[in-house]
């Protein structure tokens, strides 16, 4: 029995197992997550979705148009849903008017300019940049003459500058003028019966750049045809002594202009004279020529710079000597001899004298030598006498060069000539008979006299004729360093000084601390050559360095050395007490300059008593006199000429640093402001002696000024 209910038991769970659960009546169906989703069964409860927009985005992220131009712009949107094109359901508001219209997401270019759109879909927006650019048929060009000047103007186009170049074809074009702010420009140089080509060039804000076509205009014969014209083309100058030039433009058909400031002059020797657009400055006594530019005229002036003759001199050759002799100026005054052969600079050739006379017997046979004469009084005042000129013959004949040193930029050329000279003092021209040889040929080329500069460097040329031969020095410098840049700490900020480049139209002045090595911009399109940073702080630790870039015609980029300025918060000059010496008033003083480039001097000032310092031999570029109250603070006063003047507002000790170059010889007088006559003296009212003050100097030197 129990046999058979064992095979019956079996029997029941062989069929549980082989039926499948569907089969079964009121089965339960276990299946898993990931089950119940392969099978895509519906769930017991509905997931609540959100319909929300959750960002736009757009088919473009900027939209840059030529006027007149159309692109069409798509705009999507990105839901929990789903994403798709929302084009036509956006709204569209440009921030500007005018500049573009949209329709269904097509921008149409309408104005120049630039503006935001923002686009609004439900809750939520962005924006799109749009810039409108002109094209060449916006920039039009209109030429016209005026004055034997031609006259462009063309329609604003929103640029940031405009650069204008001019042709006298259509294929080769030469840059006039960059950097325009206005749409209007005048071309002075052309020439009477010339055709040129005009083209302008849109730098816009975007960076791009729209050329304009061509413009052409033909200059009438003979307008243009003009002569410069002055008071008088000779000028007599005092040493110190300042003049403005007038210079008109007279035409041909009875106009005028005055074209003072538009000429560029050049100075033959420029230890006589100064000049800029303004004035002529007498700085020495002597004889020079300036020479103005305009439009391809040139007009010529001669320069005599005298002084009021208090000493009168006259030169004498004898056989091979030349006799000095000059009036006396003032009871035991001393006296020292200049001379200057050919193109040289005026040098000492004696010590103190004396006696009212010299001979001169260290000639150079063929050259022109030229003296004069600086009275010293006792005092310390001083006083130039008139410059005499003597011409030195010679047995035999001998090649005299109109140069004997030539300097140039980089791709500078100059004429040369060479006269042979004879006994008799007749000249002959012998420039294209000569033969010319040149000793590194990587720098210089010449033909006929001709120098054409390639290279930076110096080199030597020799020109030879017949049995005779003379040597002419080569000095060739890149233009690149052709701006020259002082600075000097005052009490207002630090005072940049830098020489003028004619071909430079703007400059800008770039400033970086010691911690950074980018420049910051401090001021651009500067036309003058001078800057005062007032952002100085006195307690700052960095050092600051300063650059002054130029900006050329052509667009080409200059850039000046580089002028540290120490921090401030430490010593400015770095002096020791044994390096001060005491200033002797009233003179002069003879001294040497020492190996660092400075010397450092004090003196006892008074109180609204004003100080000249006065340093014949020492100014120009590469020299400097300032002031102090103390060496460890900014200079109180600043110069490049030879005469410091400076009105103490206290009483007491100051200190004056001399720059020039290491082993240079100088004099320094010290006299009263008024007049070199009168030597510097400290005058009180009482004549009781006590102590009215101590002053400072480096080192806790203490000084102590008496009444007397």
């Amino acid at each position: 029995m129990k046999k058979y209910l064992r095979i019956f038991l079996a029997f029941v769970l062989l069929l549980t197992v082989s039926v499948p659960t569907s089969y079964l009546p009121n089965a339960v169906q276990r299946v898993s997550a990931s089950s119940l989703q392969e099978v895509n069964l519906p769930s017991s409860e509905e997931e609540t979705i959100d319909q929300s927009v959750k960002s736009l985005f757009a088919s473009h992220e900027k939209v840059e148009l030529r006027l007149g131009e159309s692109t069409n712009v798509r705009i999507f949107s990105d839901s929990y849903s789903n994403s798709g094109d929302v084009t036509q359901e956006v709204s569209w508001t440009p921030k500007k008017k005018g500049i573009v219209s949209i329709k269904d997401g097509q921008f149409s270019a309408t104005a120049i300019g630039s503006t935001l759109v923002t686009v609004q879909y439900g809750e939520q927006e962005l924006k799109i940049p749009v810039q409108v650019s002109p094209n060449q048929e916006n920039l039009e060009i209109k030429a016209s003459e005026n004055e034997g000047s031609a006259i462009l103007s063309w329609e604003n186009v929103d640029a940031t500058s405009y650069t204008v170049k001019r042709g006298e074809s259509k294929r080769k074009y030469e840059v006039l003028a960059v950097d325009l702010k206005k749409n209007t420009f005048s071309d002075d140089t052309v020439r009477p019966g010339t055709t040129y080509y005009y083209r302008v060039e849109a730098n816009l804000s975007n960076g791009d750049s729209v050329v304009s076509k061509p413009v052409k205009i033909k200059m009438n014969k003979g307008q243009n045809d003009f002569t410069l014209e002055t008071d008088s083309t000779r000028l007599d100058l005092q040493v110190g002594e300042s003049k403005s030039v007038e210079i008109i433009a007279r035409f041909t058909d009875g106009t005028t202009r005055d074209v003072s400031t538009k000429i560029k002059w050049k100075v033959e020797d420029e230890s006589i004279v100064s000049i800029t657009t303004e004035k002529i400055e007498a700085m020495n006594a002597g004889k020079t020529r300036i020479i103005g530019f305009y439009n391809q005229k040139e007009i010529q002036l001669e320069v005599s710079v005298g002084t009021d003759e208090s000493i009168h001199l006259s030169a004498q050759q004898e056989n091979e000597e030349i006799q000095l002799t000059w009036s006396e100026w003032s009871e035991n005054s001393k006296y020292i001899v200049q001379r200057r052969v050919g193109n040289e600079d005026f040098e000492q050739i004696t010590d103190e004298l004396w006696a009212t006379n010299y001979k001169d017997t260290s000639l150079q046979k063929g050259a022109t030598h030229e003296y004069r004469i600086i009275g010293l009084g006792t005092d310390g005042s001083q006083t130039l006498s008139n410059v005499t000129t003597v011409q030195i013959h010679q047995d035999e004949p001998t090649l005299i060069p109109s140069l004997h040193n030539v300097a140039l930029d980089v791709g500078g050329e100059k004429q040369v000539t060479v006269e042979l000279q004879n006994p008799d003092g007749t000249m002959k021209d012998v420039t294209n008979e000569a033969l010319w040889k040149v000793k590194d040929e990587a720098i210089i080329s010449v033909s006929n006299g001709k120098i054409t500069a390639h290279a930076e460097g110096t080199t030597l040329i020799s020109v030879y004729y017949e049995d005779k031969m003379v040597d002419i020095e080569i000095d060739v410098t890149d233009p690149q360093e052709g701006i020259d840049l002082d600075v000097t700490p005052t009490m207002n900020g630090n005072v940049l000084r830098w020489n003028t480049e004619d071909k430079i139209t703007s400059y800008s002045v770039k400033m970086r601390s010691s911690n950074s090595q980018s420049y910051e911009e401090l001021i651009s399109k500067l036309t003058e050559t001078s800057y005062v940073d007032h952002s100085i702080d006195r307690n700052f630790d960095e050092s600051r360095y300063y650059v002054v870039t130029g900006m050329t015609e052509t667009g080409e980029m200059i850039i000046s050395n580089e002028v540290e300025i120490t921090s401030q918060k430490n010593a400015l000059n770095s002096v020791l007490p044994e390096e001060i010496k005491p200033l002797i008033t009233p003179g002069p003083v003879e001294d040497t300059i020492g190996a660092s480039g400075y010397n450092w001097y004090s003196i006892t000032l008074q109180e609204n008593h004003t100080l000249s310092v006065f340093t014949p031999d020492l100014q120009g570029r590469g020299t400097s006199k300032d002031i102090y109250s103390d060496p460890n603070q900014p200079s109180l006063a600043y110069t490049t000429k030879n005469t410091l003047t400076y009105t103490p507002k206290t009483t007491g000790t100051y200190y004056i640093k001399i720059k020039g170059n290491s082993g240079q010889k100088i004099t320094i007088s010290a006299g009263d402001g008024s007049s070199f006559e009168q030597a510097y003296a400290i005058v009180f009212d009482k004549d009781d002696k006590k102590s009215i003050g101590k002053f400072s100097s480096p080192g806790n030197i203490v000084s102590t000024l008496l009444r007397s």
